[in-house]
């Protein structure tokens, strides 16, 4: 198939049909006439076409692999070949991007109106731009020598609250009104609608939350993306999850919260254990991310070494247990041992060797270690990743002022690719929506210049505003700021948001009740100590978040006369921590091992034989 000069102009010659070099033509040759978009659209629709045709031939490449040799007698090299791919090759996300490239390009030609238009160019360049995210690295490829300085850079700035200029998508705000104005309807948000009787243990605007503790599952795959958090893909009786063993309380707590604000999140719950059929594969394909290789360099240019930032993950530390067929059940740190023939040394069990054969036919099923879940089929489709900068992100209200909810619960991993463009269908019309979708790595220290510190209830402060200072006449005025908050990179968006911004986000999370608060923490998998713990920091925060901004005359203080910091709490000795849900179903935070000591958390002392 022949490509028209619009993308033959910036593509590289003599390249397979339907690649990624192809993909590159298209996102570099665009203009917004009607000529160059109706050459986009024709474009686009060939190299949709030509994409599938190479799906089709991956494939069945991959299905004659999975019959003739098998997935779990593959050597190391060739599971890398199988999981990642040609990698000229379009993946699916790229392949739903450019159908939706051919149809917003359509629709701009067709337009009736010239608003109508403009709203087919905006979708068309939020898709262009996260096409070319999904080819953009996490972190950056090559560290220069002077790469450091960069850190005490204006530009390098990672704190929030910082701007002056006001959001362009609300009406003018004056005096008493000053952010009250919602911003006008976008794809990231939507007013959430009766949210003091949303109940936050289910999450999700569901009325239960779903559970697979109790399913047997099956292994479906590996993760294959960026990250340095090991997961896996499993089935669990025809509904396919995604599985991440770490972030496992932070992710589902801080999802319920922006989702229960008005956010497009995935639905994200915690799971203390889940239980997969045995498969030699699970351990095998346990290390199929995405390398992250970053060259050191050192005077002139010349490279020193290699950091390899994507760590190797040993898939027995996530087995709790392995049970058996005769019904007996050890250890995974155990099963190590009796499984491989040397456990012993880098990566042992990517060897198919090294298996005993006779074992694995004894074994039934394996407990997987506590995780966060998510639904790998959902209604919505990812383009790639949107960044917090560019097109204007930066200047809305809704985008901004999510500064300030991450602030409240320390969410600091702000990286664009932490983010998704997701893709609708309704009437047969693709739609939008813009995706807060890793919102793990939050409530713990999140203040640090070097390090940050997730999932820390000792870390997480108990204050994170500070209130503007004036002075009087013609003296210097401190403006309101954020402090003991700084996000991993910078977050243009979150940098700028302004003090109405920052009012418009309080009144959202004013409208949160403290038992809607405890059930979120409860229903993330925190213990009584922990839920106690938090509970009483975000009410703290929230609430001197309400003076700092002046709200107080509009909205009511948890704890008028303050919080004693330095309590004490057991829950074995004070009953516990519960919340009764709209439903009317009592729900408990498990006692576990820890009470508070002085506000802090600290290990429960067990007591010696003779002691007792």
């Amino acid at each position: 198939m022949v490509f028209t000069a619009a993308a033959v102009a910036c593509a590289q010659s003599n390249t397979p049909p339907g690649t990624v070099t192809q993909l590159n033509g298209l996102l570099k040759c665009v203009s917004h006439d009607d000529s160059a978009l109706a050459l986009l659209a024709k474009d686009a629709d060939a190299l949709v076409d030509l994409a599938n045709q190479r799906e089709k031939e991956t494939k069945a490449e991959q299905k004659r692999i999975r019959q003739t040799l098998g997935l779990s007698n593959l050597t190391e090299l060739q599971l890398h070949d199988y999981f990642q791919g040609r990698t000229n090759d379009l993946a699916k996300k790229d392949i739903r991007g450019v159908v939706a490239l051919a149809e917003f390009a359509h629709g701009a030609v067709d337009a009736k109106s010239p608003e109508e238009r403009a709203a087919y160019i905006w979708d068309l360049d939020e898709v262009m731009a996260a096409l070319r995210n999904n080819y953009r690295a996490p972190l950056p490829e090559k560290l220069g020598v002077l790469y450091g300085l960069k850190f005490f850079t204006p530009e390098w700035r990672r704190n929030a609250g910082a701007g002056t200029k006001p959001a362009t998508n609300i009406v003018a705000e004056t005096g008493a009104n000053s952010g009250k104005n919602d911003p006008l309807p976008s794809t990231y948000w939507i007013r959430p609608t009766n949210l003091a009787s949303a109940n936050l243990f289910a999450g999700f605007g569901r009325a239960e939350q779903p559970s697979i503790a109790d399913k047997m599952c099956t292994y479906d795959g590996p993760k294959t993306s960026y990250g340095t958090t090991p997961g896996i893909e499993v089935d669990c009786e025809g509904t396919r999850y995604k599985i991440k063993f770490a972030e496992f309380n932070s992710e589902p707590f801080t999802a319920r919260i922006f989702y229960a604000l008005g956010y497009h999140v995935d639905e994200t719950d915690y799971v203390p254990h889940i239980n997969i059929r045995y498969d030699r594969r699970m351990f095998r394909e346990f290390n199929q991310h995405k390398s992250i290789t970053i060259v050191m360099g050192g005077p002139f240019g010349i490279p020193i070494g290699r950091l390899q930032l994507q760590p190797h993950h040993d898939p027995f530390q996530c087995v709790v247990s392995a049970g058996f067929k005769d019904g007996h059940s050890i250890s995974g740190s155990e099963l190590k041992k009796v499984l491989l023939i040397n456990p012993e040394g880098y990566e042992p069990e990517a060897d198919p060797n090294n298996f005993r054969a006779d074992v694995e036919t004894t074994i039934d099923h394996l407990v997987m270690a506590r995780a966060n879940v998510q639904l790998k089929d959902t209604p919505t489709e990812s383009i790639g990743p949107w960044d917090y900068e560019g097109l204007g992100h930066e200047d809305l209200r809704e985008v901004r002022a999510a500064g300030l909810l991450a602030a409240w619960v320390g969410f600091c991993d702000t990286r664009w690719d932490n983010t998704r463009l997701r893709v609708e269908y309704s009437d047969g019309q693709p739609h939008l929506l813009h995706f807060f979708s890793d919102l793990g790595f939050g409530m713990g220290g999140a203040d640090g210049f070097f390090s940050l510190h997730g999932e820390k209830p000792n870390d997480f402060a108990w204050t994170f505003t500070k209130p503007e200072i004036y002075r009087g006449p013609g003296q210097m005025t401190t403006p309101f700021r954020v402090e003991r908050y700084r996000t991993i990179v910078p977050t243009r968006a979150f940098r700028d948001m302004t003090v109405d911004d920052a009012r418009w986000m309080a009144r959202l999370i004013a409208g949160l009740g403290e038992e809607q608060i405890r059930a979120a923490l409860i229903a993330s998998g925190y213990n009584a100590a922990e839920v106690k713990l938090y509970e009483e920091k975000l009410v703290s925060r929230r609430d001197e978040m309400v003076r700092d901004l002046k709200l107080t005359d509009e909205i009511p203080l948890l704890r008028p006369q303050g919080q004693a910091r330095k309590f004490d709490f057991d829950p074995k000795q004070n009953g516990g921590v519960s919340v009764t849900l709209p439903s009317q179903e009592t729900v408990s935070a498990e006692d576990g091992n820890e009470i508070i000591k002085g506000g802090q958390l600290v290990k429960r002392r067990v007591k010696s034989a003779r002691q007792q």
